[in-house]
């Protein structure tokens, strides 16, 4: 007899779920074969519930109550979403009386003889934790690898599928927006056997376009005092966008978010969206990604995605509550109001389009340097053929250490791989765990206050006048590493920011052959 999955989500159904009474269609859907044991991949539409689809279920199959051994780890590739999550779990995993703790490279790293029940991090920390505390996962039952779509495919996802090796075998849960091939996800992160559950309608999208700034703002008023996310294809679109906003629209009731504004910008700009009732918030892709920022009621697109994923991604974030979403698109080119139309139409049909990447081999450098530096008597050599299988075959890998050893990070003999002094060095100073490509950036300070205010900002003199967080500002000085900036008035010049370089940050450690 098949049970009511209600009825198997006796102890965790109420403190995640009973405030809505009832499954929806993705959470019916996983509950049955994550209580059977079953690894999974969750392709759904944002906001269709897939965290408690995951937690849930494995929850209340492998983590009891007062548990003192890790059993559930949880990993995302963003320190926002960390945050988020804690704050989303830790009341329901409180009132069951399991404990919870995050791990970024903002949160200092939890006692030596502290065992969390559940873990939330993200890859990089992860790698820290495999390195330094080993013996934290021996007990480890069950992982679930969030938003993964939003990595696959780049040096960050190459790294994950690496970590997963370095850990035991349990049941995994791989949770990703629609994409135009879930096997791809099961073969690379759940592993074999997993099943796919790919549901979730996706709701229907009322796109309107326009031709003008003040066309927006139009539609906005006319539906009454709503919050609004104004998404731009690129940061300085984000700053054009968020300081013209000020002559039509309230100042104090603007915000920007991108990544090169602080980490703490981010968050404020995060809160004021969550608290407010009533604004708008400019983003980059920054904020596609499931980050809470309160309900939202409508989505503006400055110019159509480059993708439909994005496209997807981005209206998804808007009308949670409802049925449709609503969405307006600002045709400012030629072009716009037709690439829009295509991307609506594809997306109706659910046609993503697929990834098509290479592995990067930078992540067998990374991964390399991390198994020595976390092993310091030696990692057998015949054993990183299994382990880095995902980024490099044979023979690469056999270029990869002979150029290691020739540049003196490793040592090669009696079959063993070992870390020099430098490596251990630099895996001290926490330097061996992230691939994430670095660029030269300039800090970016409030003259009269010291704070930090961004990043990225080159080509800059000193007069100059620029717009970072949607304020415009004056340049009073330029050094080596910081740009000084003070509160100013008038029309800015065009921000410029720092290109983001291809390819891992360990690109540098490759054989020439190998360096795309």
């Amino acid at each position: 007899m098949n049970l009511d999955p209600r009825e198997r989500l006796r102890r965790t159904f109420g403190p995640f779920l009973g405030r809505f009474g009832r499954l929806n269609a993705v959470q019916e859907a996983a509950a049955p074969l994550l209580l059977d044991g079953k690894s999974a991949v969750i392709a759904a539409p944002t906001a269709s519930g897939k965290t408690e689809a995951a937690v849930v279920p494995l929850i209340e199959r492998w983590v009891p109550a007062d548990c003192t051994s890790l059993k559930l780890l949880y990993v995302v590739p963003t320190r926002a979403l960390v945050n988020d999550l804690v704050r989303r779990l830790e009341g329901p995993l409180a009132s069951l009386r399991i404990s919870l703790v995050a791990k970024t490279g903002d949160i200092p790293t939890f006692k030596a003889k502290e065992q969390p029940a559940v873990l939330i991090t993200t890859p990089e920390s992860l790698d820290s934790l495999l390195c330094r505390r080993r013996g934290l996962f021996d007990q480890l039952t069950c992982m679930v690898l969030d938003e993964v779509h939003l990595i696959d495919g780049t040096a960050r996802g190459d790294q994950l599928q690496v970590l997963l090796r370095r850990l035991p075998d349990v049941q995994r849960v791989v949770l990703s927006a629609t994409v135009a091939d879930p096997q791809r996800l099961v073969e690379r992160y759940a592993g074999h056997g997993a099943v796919i559950v790919n549901t979730g309608e996706a709701r229907p999208i009322d796109l309107k376009l326009v031709k003008d700034v003040k066309d927006v703002i139009e539609r906005l008023r006319s539906v009454g005092r709503i919050k609004a996310l104004w998404f731009c294809n690129t940061r300085a679109g984000v700053e054009e966008v968020a300081a013209g906003l000020a002559a039509i629209w309230p100042r104090d009731r603007i915000v920007a978010h991108h990544g090169s504004l602080e980490r703490s910008n981010r968050r404020e700009s995060e809160a004021a969206l969550r608290d407010w009732t009533w604004g708008i918030c400019v983003a980059t892709m920054t904020l596609e990604v499931g980050v809470d920022i309160g309900d939202v009621d409508a989505v503006v697109l400055d110019g159509p995605p480059r993708t439909v994923s994005a496209f997807v991604q981005r209206v998804g974030r808007g009308s949670r509550r409802e049925g449709r979403v609503t969405a307006i698109g600002l045709c400012r080119e030629e072009d716009d109001e037709q690439a829009f139309e295509l991307l609506a139409s594809l997306a109706a049909e659910g046609r993503i389009e697929p990834i098509e990447t290479l592995p990067d081999p930078s992540v067998a450098v990374q991964q390399i340097l991390s198994l020595v530096y976390g092993t310091p008597k030696g990692v057998s050599r015949e054993s990183l053929g299994p382990i880095l299988e995902p980024v490099v075959d044979s023979v690469a890998l056999s270029m990869v250490l002979t150029h290691l050893e020739d540049q003196g990070w490793i040592e090669l003999g009696r079959g063993l791989v070992r870390a020099t002094t430098k490596t251990m060095d630099m895996g001290e100073k926490g330097r061996i765990h992230s691939n994430i490509p670095n660029v030269a950036e300039k800090v970016l300070k409030d003259a009269r206050t010291g704070k930090a205010i961004g990043s990225s900002l080159v080509q800059v003199e000193v007069g100059q006048l620029v717009v970072i967080g949607g304020r415009t500002r004056k340049v009073v000085g330029v050094d080596a590493g910081s740009v000084s900036l003070d509160s100013a008035d008038g029309p800015a010049g065009r921000t410029t920011f720092a290109q983001r370089r291809r390819g891992g940050a360990f690109s540098w450690l490759l054989p020439d052959v190998l360096r795309t």
